[in-house]
């Protein structure tokens, strides 16, 4: 009986893959923000609507590319948890180095 071992797995949890690196959440995401821009579209004036596509074809690409700053998560899952955090909890750590160098002097 005491041969047995517990393996505890880290993460179990997969993307399914679309197409190259375009995942089905991914795909979700920019059908809706598409979805979204074209009925919001109609409202654009004609001389701007060229620029208006373009400028939400490159956030909505921007928006589903991974976070630079957290690996784990899309730009748009950044900005929601940067949006919903809270602010009693986290506060910034300052720490002033007032050290002198030392080859300044040298």
């Amino acid at each position: 009986m005491d041969n047995f071992k517990f393996i505890a797995m880290d993460e179990t949890k997969s993307e399914t893959k679309v197409a190259g690196n375009i995942y089905l959440y991914d795909l979700f995401f920019i059908l809706i923000y598409f979805t979204v821009s074209a009925m919001l579209g109609t409202i654009v004036s004609s001389a701007l609507r060229i620029p208006y596509y373009a400028f939400n074809i490159i956030c909505a690409l921007w928006l589903t590319m991974k976070s630079h700053s957290n690996k784990q998560r899309r730009n748009y899952q950044s900005i929601v948890l940067f949006l919903r955090r809270d602010y009693r909890v986290y506060k910034d750590i300052v720490v002033e180095d007032n050290r002198k160098d030392t080859n300044e002097e040298n």
